[in-house]
């Protein structure tokens, strides 16, 4: 079984008689972490993030002379505190849950990762429509990344005009058309308000923009095929060729919008990092965007272990309700996926078998050409 990874700080109490020899300053790691530093009073000043602990700490105590880039604190620290990580990803998710800790109200200015925007829709609206948010609500479907606000009012518009959506801010409820309206007039969406399509016809189309967003084009474009080649067999060709204007609109929209964007509530991902040692490897299950936990494996035989911990995470229910930690964490991972690094894999949540055993192949893989690196260096 994995073991829960706890992160704890050590502390030293720092006097201003003390020398970069003490052996309280040699104890700190010269390895990546996070790390808080305290007045004299009890008081937080620092909580950062560093590559090297020990070379970030003794810039701040022990400055070369005319080292502009050196913060004096000698004189106003009562309390050093530092966690090791081993990892990008591990890093960050505790810098994140300390700012969080400390700074409630404001550490989302503090720009601790990339907060990005998601495609709203809210199917329990009449006729819904697509928006722009950057929080969560149980019941709404969102999908996303989105680096921008400029990609996704492109893709929203796109999909606006594929499928029919309404782009109108009017509380829509049928049989009240707005003839003023320049998308009424236009006929550039189906005009629930004035009836010319059912609710139950609106959300087919929604549910193919949904579709398109996920990139399930097939799943589209087969009923479309079918339809058309059915119509043309009963030499109703006007209505086939509404139908091949359809499909030709899908597919000029799939070459401007290549890029597919996941459902939070599906965002499920097993994330591998590296731990202190080449035998272990530490795990964070991602499950509907949260971060549910981060245990140490060890390498051999991760296959069975692994396999357990995930049906532990992504079988039971949930019982997490925090959709600001929902949305903050989404969007921690989605920074890994917008810019990966070779030390953090993210692999998606299938079933347990089947996940396990592509997080074991791609450790073998890895060890293989780490192996075969040092064998070339040799």
């Amino acid at each position: 079984m994995g073991k829960p990874v706890q992160f704890d700080f050590e502390s030293i109490e720092y006097e201003e008689t003390v020398r970069p020899e003490d052996d309280r300053f040699r104890s700190v790691p010269r390895r990546s972490g996070v790390f808080r530093i305290f007045d004299v009073h009890g008081n937080l000043m620092i909580l950062e993030k560093t590559h090297n602990l020990s070379q970030r700490i003794e810039r701040f105590y022990f400055p070369e002379d005319g080292d502009a880039r050196a913060l004096d604190l000698r004189r106003i620290t009562g309390r050093i505190e530092f966690c090791r990580t081993d990892s990008p990803m591990e890093t960050l998710y505790l810098l994140y849950g300390q700012r969080r800790q400390w700074f409630p109200d404001t550490y989302r200015r503090m720009k601790t990762f990339p907060l990005f925007h998601l495609m709203k829709i809210n199917r329990r609206q009449r006729f819904p429509r697509l928006y722009l948010s950057r929080q969560i609500k149980e019941g709404v479907d969102y999908f996303g990344p989105f680096f921008s606000r400029s990609q996704l009012e492109r893709l929203k518009t796109t999909l606006e005009r594929t499928f029919r959506i309404r782009p109108c801010h009017h509380n829509i409820r049928g049989n009240d058309p707005y003839p003023d309206c320049l998308y009424f007039q236009m006929r550039t969406c189906s005009k629930p308000c004035d009836n010319d399509i059912s609710r139950q016809k609106y959300l087919e189309d929604i549910d193919r923009a949904i579709d398109f967003i996920q990139g399930n084009d097939e799943k589209i474009e087969s009923p479309l095929a079918e339809q058309m080649k059915h119509l043309a067999e009963e030499t109703r060709f006007e209505e086939a060729e509404r139908v091949h204007r359809q499909l030709d609109r899908l597919q000029r929209a799939r070459k401007d919008h290549r890029a597919t964007y996941s459902d939070v509530w599906k965002f499920n991902f097993v994330a591998v990092m590296d731990s202190d040692s080449v035998k272990r490897r530490k795990i964070a299950f991602i499950r509907a965007g949260y971060i549910l936990g981060i245990e140490e494996h060890e390498v051999e035989g991760i296959g069975p272990t692994l396999e357990k911990a995930i049906c532990r995470h992504y079988e039971r229910p949930m019982s997490e309700s925090d959709q600001d930690r929902q949305y903050d964490e989404f969007c921690l991972v989605s920074s890994f996926m917008m810019n990966p690094v070779r030390s953090v894999q993210l692999v998606p949540v299938q079933d347990p078998a089947r996940t396990s055993a592509a997080i074991t192949d791609n450790l073998k893989s890895r060890n293989k050409r780490e192996q075969t690196n040092v064998d070339i260096v040799a």
